[in-house]
């Protein structure tokens, strides 16, 4: 145990978990996040990378490549938008596994109290897809570095049922403008780089 550790409980899933990162942090701070259930053998050199390639490109969200998620499939994510460099890609959403978040979206998080949408929240489904809308809606694309393979296990231990029917009230709570990005994000990757044009002038 660290004695830095922050007991949260052991009935917490992810959302408790994640809104207890962002009680953590101060909003002019970048807010690494890695699930416990990863492993992987470079880390420094990750968040090396991170601080490049999110400078390099005004990235607001900077996502290693993850096993076993459904956003790390390149044919879910990928946006087409030409990069300097062949391991960075754009992506439409990535996952909650790992990423790291700009302090200009943390600060927008809680300016505009978007947290309080996740309160009846216990899974957690939808953070990610909330957080990457915010990201474009600031003008700020989110990327993926393929050069990062994030070892993470097949399935999880949640109730995927009970998750999606928590993903509908956060999604009846969120702005109109988070939905509607959502929204491209699922159906519509092509409309993510006019979101992200349009607002980063």
């Amino acid at each position: 145990r660290n004695d830095n550790w922050i007991d949260i409980g052991l009935e917490a899933h992810f959302s408790d978990q994640f809104r207890t990162c962002l009680d953590s942090v101060d909003n002019d701070k970048y807010l690494l996040h890695i699930q416990g259930d990863t492993s992987y053998e470079n880390w420094p050199g990750f968040i090396s990378n991170a601080e490049y390639y999110m400078k390099k490109y005004n990235a607001g969200i900077y996502y290693p490549h993850i096993r076993n998620q459904y956003w790390s499939l390149r044919k879910n994510s990928e946006i087409d938008i030409e990069t300097d460099d062949q391991n960075i890609i754009h992506v439409a959403c990535g996952d909650e596994t790992v990423w790291v978040i700009a302090p200009e979206i943390l600060k927008y998080i809680s300016d505009y109290n978007i947290r309080e949408c996740f309160d009846h929240d216990k899974y957690g489904y939808g953070w990610d897809l909330c957080i990457c809308s915010i990201s474009f809606l600031l003008g700020l694309p989110v990327i993926r570095d393929l050069n990062h393979l994030i070892e993470h296990p097949r399935g999880c231990g949640y109730n995927k049922r009970l998750a999606s029917e928590s993903l509908e009230i956060t999604m009846s709570k969120l702005p109109e403008t988070i939905r509607t990005i959502i929204s491209d994000i699922w159906n519509d990757r092509d409309n993510i780089s006019q979101h992200l044009y349009k607002n980063s002038n």
